[in-house]
């Protein structure tokens, strides 16, 4: 690795590097990120379960990165200097078990398509992330999230949006404005209602609301005419609307049965 480091710009073609598990030492990440940054083709950098617990801020040196890959590190929060990298369209953070927050900049990454901070303790998420207006999927599971921004609901083209597992009470009405959405995972949170914009996700085909405190189907749940999966377990449900043997494209239906009168 001395060796490479050394040799680095040699390799101008260069476009992505994959350094799982590699233990890096004294000043070597920064001699990395200086080397690549003279590469011009250079995109993709995955530095997966490396131990490492700062990220220097030479990174904003790679200014044609688009895919970043820090999972299963020890990062205590998202640099700022990761967030003045405006190519990048995938960021990978999750499993930094000892990340409490996403850095309040991190809209400025207006080309940003994924976000992935699962199995983190990351406990909200920076309003900016209405400005990240191309992200199609959202992975936030597994956190101790306790809201979700308003601003949620400018990502229109979000596909995939999963914040199960989380200490979530509430959801926004905005949420209602994620038309596109396909999957939505909500189940083990706190939640004892859903907003009655749910209605407006008619592309919805997966909706995860097991584990929650419903004491009732909720009724924007039942214009979803195309969702096939639709979780309800572990509620306080008691009862099943007629109207739910009309949505045309269910396939799942998961209840408590011992609980259903």
């Amino acid at each position: 690795f001395p060796d490479f480091l050394a040799s680095i710009d040699q390799y101008i073609n260069l476009e992505a590097l994959f350094f799982n598990s590699l233990d890096f030492e004294d000043d070597q990440l920064n001699q990395l990120f200086e080397g690549l940054s003279g590469l011009s083709h250079f995109k993709k950098l995955d530095l997966a379960l490396c131990e490492l617990t700062t990220i220097p801020a030479s990174i904003t040196g790679l200014q044609q990165l688009t895919t970043l890959d820090l999972m299963g590190n020890k990062l205590v929060s998202l640099p700022e200097a990761i967030t003045e990298i405006n190519t990048l369209e995938y960021l990978e953070l999750s499993n930094n078990r000892s990340l409490t927050y996403l850095h309040e900049n991190i809209g400025q990454l207006q080309n940003l398509q994924y976000l992935g901070f699962a199995g983190t303790k990351v406990s909200s998420i920076p309003e900016s992330i209405g400005e990240c207006t191309h992200l199609y999927n959202i992975t936030g599971n597994a956190c101790r999230l306790n809201s979700i921004p308003t601003s949620i609901g400018n990502c229109t083209v979000l596909l995939d949006l999963n914040f199960a597992a989380n200490e979530l009470t509430s959801v926004p009405e905005e949420i209602g404005q994620l038309t596109y959405l396909r999957s939505l995972s909500l189940g083990y949170n706190e939640l004892t209602e859903i907003p009655g914009s749910f209605a407006n996700l008619d592309q919805v085909t997966f909706l995860g609301l097991g584990h929650n405190q419903l004491m009732e189907v909720p009724i924007a749940t039942l214009d979803l005419d195309k969702v096939v999966n639709l979780w309800f377990h572990e509620n306080e449900i008691t009862r099943m609307p007629p109207e739910i043997a009309e949505l045309p494209s269910l396939i799942s239906l998961l209840l408590d049965e011992e609980k259903i009168n």
